[in-house]
């Protein structure tokens, strides 16, 4: 089962990496010319947006295995007719993580939970496909309403720069001026839920730091990745990952016209800002921690 993990998560993770070394062989191999634009193509193929018996197959079992997954509900949720919005810290170099949480349908009973994610991921072979299939679009506003009108959103609001924010000593994450999936779900009276995930900014590094302007100017990564055995290739330390879930914090829904709304905002930003430090607080020692601080910018 661990070769089996570790070579799903080479080839899911490796995409990019496979398509430059496609590119270069192809000046020398029509062959792999062909193979790299029949993966192209790909792009063109339909893809179901949320497809339920995706979630059950074997890929995500592996993984969950490989990182011995576990999860922690700090409070009982009700699931029926209620929609949330839950923000997933932090984004980490890669947030396989929140990818493999996304598989945990079991603590979500009849509860799709639905993600926008940066909208570069959709332009890459097979990525477009997965992410497609566990029910994410691109990350618009229109598409974020769209999909809360379906049922509960995940989102990682760190992003590329959370990328560069991986520390030896601290966890830090990018939440105070992340206001805009705050005012959407202020918007439609969306609760709100903190999740962090535990062990994901341990997975791999990235840098240098001084390429972190470009990198959020152009909404791309750039850098260079350092995984496990420290080779500069996709695959992931193996250490332990842990989500652990908050409680829901109430929204005043309050339409973007009324005066108050900017207040209501800010107040609910407040909240979610407290109760994903308390949340961390109270967990990092059950997951080894314990004087691993946690910094939120």
């Amino acid at each position: 089962m661990e070769g089996f993990a570790v070579l799903t998560m080479a080839i899911y993770l490796g995409m990019v990496h496979l398509l430059m070394l496609l590119a270069v062989a192809s000046i020398f191999s029509r062959t792999a010319m062909y193979i790299m634009i029949g993966t192209w193509c790909t792009l063109l193929l339909p893809a179901q947006l949320g497809w339920p018996e995706f979630l059950g197959n074997p890929v995500w079992r592996a993984w969950r295995r490989y990182f011995r997954f576990s999860v922690i509900m700090d409070e009982d949720m009700e699931l029926h007719n209620t929609t949330y919005v839950i923000p997933e810290y932090p984004h980490g170099v890669f947030p396989l993580s929140q990818l493999i949480a996304v598989s945990l349908t079991d603590i979500w009973p009849n509860h799709f939970i639905y993600s926008i994610a940066a909208d570069a991921v959709f332009h890459i072979p097979l990525w477009k496909h997965v992410m497609t299939w566990i029910g994410a679009l691109p990350a618009t506003a229109h598409n974020f309403r769209k999909l809360l009108q379906k049922g509960s959103v995940g989102l990682i609001p760190g992003g590329i720069a959370e990328m560069f924010m991986v520390e030896d000593d601290r966890e830090v994450i990018k939440l105070l001026d992340r206001k805009g999936f705050v005012r959407i779900a202020v918007e439609m009276g969306t609760p709100l839920v903190p999740c962090y995930h535990f062990g994901n900014s341990r997975l791999f590094r990235w840098g240098p730091k001084s390429w972190e302007q470009a990198a959020r100017r152009h909404r791309v990564a750039l850098g260079f990745l350092c995984g496990r055995w420290g080779l500069p290739f996709a695959l992931p330390n193996r250490v332990p990952l842990m989500m652990v879930v908050g409680g829901p914090i109430p929204t005043k829904q309050t339409p973007r016209d009324d005066p108050n709304f900017d207040a209501v905002v800010d107040e609910a930003h407040a909240k979610l800002v407290e109760a994903m430090q308390q949340l961390y607080d109270k967990y990092k020692g059950e997951y080894g921690w314990a004087d691993r601080p946690l910094v939120i910018k």
